[in-house]
């Protein structure tokens, strides 16, 4: 699990492909993981 701040508790976490065709995290709820 990351930590998301929004949520105030930690997430599970995927991947997806950004828009420029690089593989970023993404929490569960949708949000980008930005670290």
């Amino acid at each position: 699990l990351v930590f998301n701040p929004k949520a105030k508790k930690g997430e599970r976490v995927g991947f997806r492909f950004g828009k420029d065709g690089k593989k970023v995290r993404v929490f569960k709820s949708g949000d980008v993981v930005d670290i």
